[in-house]
Order: C-alpha cells, then sequence, then structure tokens
C-alpha cells in the first residue's frame, strides 16, 4: 500500500455516523475541521487506499462518504448539508448565501489549482504527491523508487489532468504555463479574500461567528498547497505561496484558522480497533 485511508466513524448519542475518505484528503479534512468545530464525537478507521478494493459502504468508490444511523449520504458538501438538517449544525445557514457560494467555488474552481500542483505540474507534484507516496514504499526497495511511484500515480495523474481542464474550461493537452496558472490561482483567491475585511476577522463570512461550510472548505484545500492537512503532516505542495503579500488578509485568516481549528485525523479510531 503507498498510503492509508480514512474512515471517520462520527457518534453522537445513540446517533452514528460514518464517513469514510483518505487520510489527508482536503474533501476529508473539509469534513472534519466542520465536525471538531462543532465538537461532534467521532472516529475515524483506515480503509484501503485503492479506490478499486475499498469498500464503502454504498458499494461506491468516491469518498468522502457518510452513514448516519442506516442513510448513507456521499460527498462532503452533502455530509454537511445533511448534519445541517439533522444535528442543526448551520454550516450553510439559509440567511447567508454566501457560505454556499464560497464553499461551491473553492471545492471545485480552487480546488482544480489544488489539483494541478499536487498532481499535474511537475516540481510541486514531486515535492507533495510523489515524496507523500514514496514514503509509504517497503524500506528494501532502494533503486526505481521514483519510476515505481511515478507508475503508480500514472493513470491519477492523467485523470485529474482532465478533471481540472474540465473544470477551468481548459485543453488538457495544451494546459497554461505553470506562471499563467498561478496568476489565475491567485486572482481566484483574491475574490475569497475580498470576503475578509480586515485581517481581524475571524471567519470568511463576515455574519458568522463560527466555522461555516465555506471555512471548512477553503481552509482544507489551502493546507494542500502551503499547510500538511494537520496532524498527517503530508508535504505541500506550493509553500512559496504564503509569501505573496497580495494575499495577506487571507493569510491572516489561514494562520487563526491552524491555530483555532487544526485538522485531526489520528487519535479517532474506533474503540475495537484503537492500537
Amino acid at each position: 500500500m503507498l498510503s492509508p485511508c480514512s474512515f471517520p466513524r462520527v457518534c453522537s448519542s445513540s446517533r452514528r455516523v460514518n464517513s469514510q475518505s483518505n487520510i489527508g484528503s482536503q474533501f476529508s479534512a473539509k469534513v472534519l475541521i466542520a465536525l471538531d468545530s462543532r465538537a461532534i464525537a467521532h472516529y475515524v478507521s483506515f480503509v484501503n487506499p485503492d479506490p478499486v478494493k475499498r469498500k464503502l459502504p454504498s458499494g461506491g468508490k468516491m469518498v468522502p462518504e457518510m452513514t448516519y444511523n442506516t442513510e448513507i449520504v456521499p460527498d462532503s458538501d452533502d455530509i454537511l448539508r445533511y448534519l445541517d438538517k439533522h444535528l442543526h449544525t448551520d454550516f450553510f445557514p439559509p440567511q447567508l448565501p454566501a457560505c454556499a457560494e464560497v464553499c461551491n467555488r473553492a471545492s471545485t474552481i480552487f480546488a482544480a489549482y489544488v489539483l494541478y500542483y499536487n498532481w499535474i505540474h511537475e516540481p510541486s507534484y514531486r515535492r507533495s504527491m510523489a515524496c507523500s507516496f514514496d514514503r509509504y514504499l517497503p524500506s528494501f526497495i532502494f533503486c526505481g523508487r521514483e519510476m515505481l511511484v511515478d507508475y503508480q500515480l500514472s493513470a491519477a495523474r492523467k485523470d485529474f489532468a482532465k478533471k481540472l481542464a474540465s473544470t477551468l474550461d481548459l485543453d488538457p493537452e495544451a494546459l497554461p504555463e505553470e506562471a499563467e496558472m498561478r496568476e489565475r490561482m491567485i486572482a481566484e483567491l483574491l475574490t475569497y479574500q475580498a470576503e475578509l475585511k480586515t485581517e481581524q476577522q475571524p471567519y470568511l463570512i463576515a455574519s458568522t461567528d463560527k466555522v461555516s461550510a465555506a471555512d471548512a472548505a477553503l481552509y482544507a484545500q489551502l493546507e494542500r498547497l502551503v499547510g500538511d492537512e494537520g496532524d498527517v503532516q503530508l508535504p505541500s505542495a506550493l509553500p512559496d505561496l504564503i509569501d505573496d503579500s497580495r494575499l495577506a488578509r487571507l493569510w491572516a485568516w489561514h494562520r487563526r484558522m491552524r491555530h483555532e481549528h487544526p485538522i485531526r485525523f489520528k487519535g479517532k479510531r474506533p474503540p475495537s480497533a484503537a492500537e
């Protein structure tokens, strides 16, 4: 196995929520950030990293996926909406449509740039995903480690190139140069920063007094560029981006989120599976 996957099992009173995901996945982190922000007790267990071999409750292959009592809910946004409905968590306040709008853009448009820097752009791919997967290879493999990792990830890289190109309306066979992609991404980040009126504003949407879906979505995605996804300590793809002074208010918000809402995948194993 190149990397482990996680299966958060969230328990609240007699109610049970199961949410399956890859460990370190930004979409998984989005759900965990949200759950921790509301102090909802939950467990995390591990499943096979290979989508073909995953055994999810729905029989599907995509993560995260949540089970609440006997109901199964796929997709991180749908999970948060389901929690709003059943646990009154208020991740998508109906009176603040900007929460849903920012969450959607962060989970699609900005997520496409995160894919680009983690999987497509060669230097940042080497720094992040290739490095991450390399550490799960057996230690006795000395020669050809980089080639083996590239072989294991080649199909995923092609799929992600098509996905990001479709999302950003680009030609997957002729993506723009990195400098242009970076400027496009910064322009996208500036739209989120516009929600922050001052560096002291605690949450993305000015009228909120707690983590919303917008905060959880953008924070989780940013961690794959400039952070480490909390306690899983994954290498960031584009650490120098945090030095871009054009995004000073956004970085102040990001630092505050890291301090007050650290991402936690570990230490949440079900009692029966505890080490």
